[in-house]
Formats: structure tokens, C-alpha cells, sequence
């Protein structure tokens, strides 16, 4: 009956978060030194796991279960970028804020929909705006970032490169 009891209150526990302990028991095992932390996407309510700026969670898409992901922030993150008013010149901050507002939309796996991938969008252009920058540069921003994707997603239909590079590619 100790078994059955376990196996019951084993049934309450999520299968990410049984299987994630099992492995922490195992590698607190290996070695004194090593004393492993887990995490799991039952963890949050909706069930998309926080790995670096990237939240990810498994989605069935045509009947096939994939691997999805979208642009993360910690709520205590700073919400400021490079201030308008500092010394680097307007080219500069407009490059490295493209870039930024283009990893965004990176970030996003191609099945997450667009509506989802222009709040993520939306943030960094709030962000932006609290960092002193006129509706009028935000939306070039926006413009050229846009513009370098649509460029990537072409390269990336041709065949001329991937959409995610591998570290060794090219």
C-alpha cells in the first residue's frame, strides 16, 4: 500500500517537473561539487519555461509537436536603452536599436503569430520612448528593422541562408 500511495501522490506532480527532480538527484549524485538546479515549464502558468531572453514551450502544430519560442524580459529588467541624449552619434543609436528591436522579432519562432511578435515589438519601442526618442526616429527604427527582416526572410527563402545561423555557418 506504500507503493500505491506513492504512486498516487506521484500522479499530482507534473511529468516535467517528476522527471526534472529525477535528473537533479542524479547529478547531485556525480560529484560532491555538483549540485544541480531545475526548472520546468509547469513551474509558470503559462507553461512557456524562461531560458535567457527566450520563453519556450512544446506546441502540436499539423499534428507534430515543435519546439517554440518568443522574446523574454524579466519584469526587473531596465526598461531604458542608450539614451537619446547620450554621446554616440544618432547612426550609432539608430543601428544598435534596430539591431535590438530586430533581435526581438528574431526572438519569436516563426509559428508564434504576428499579433503576439508586435507586443514584443511594441515594449522595445516603449522602451524607446522612455529613453527620450521622438515618435518620428522610433518609427524609423521600427521601419529599418522591419526592413532588415523582410531582407533575412528573403536571403532565407532563396536558400542563401538560414533563418537561425548555426555558430559554424558561412
Amino acid at each position: 500500500t506504500t507503493n500505491k500511495s506513492a504512486i498516487e501522490s506521484d500522479r499530482l506532480i507534473p511529468g516535467d517537473k517528476r522527471t526534472m527532480e529525477i535528473i537533479k538527484i542524479i547529478g547531485n549524485d556525480v560529484h560532491p561539487s555538483i549540485q544541480l538546479e531545475v526548472d520546468c515549464p509547469s513551474n509558470y502558468d503559462d507553461g512557456k519555461l524562461p531560458i535567457l531572453d527566450l520563453r519556450v514551450w512544446i506546441s502540436k502544430i499539423n499534428g507534430h509537436n515543435r519546439i517554440l519560442h518568443e522574446f523574454y524580459s524579466k519584469d526587473i529588467s531596465s526598461k531604458a536603452v542608450i539614451h537619446a541624449k547620450s554621446a554616440l552619434s544618432w547612426q550609432q543609436k539608430r543601428t544598435v536599436l534596430t539591431q535590438e528591436i530586430l533581435r526581438v522579432i528574431l526572438n519569436c519562432s516563426e509559428d508564434v503569430p504576428w499579433e503576439v511578435i508586435t507586443q514584443h515589438v511594441n515594449k522595445m519601442v516603449l522602451r524607446l520612448q522612455f529613453s527620450g526618442y521622438t515618435q518620428k526616429f522610433r518609427y524609423e527604427v521600427v521601419k529599418a528593422a522591419l526592413k532588415a527582416y523582410d531582407d533575412i526572410k528573403s536571403k532565407v527563402s532563396c536558400g542563401n541562408r538560414p533563418l537561425y545561423r548555426p555558430y559554424d555557418w558561412n
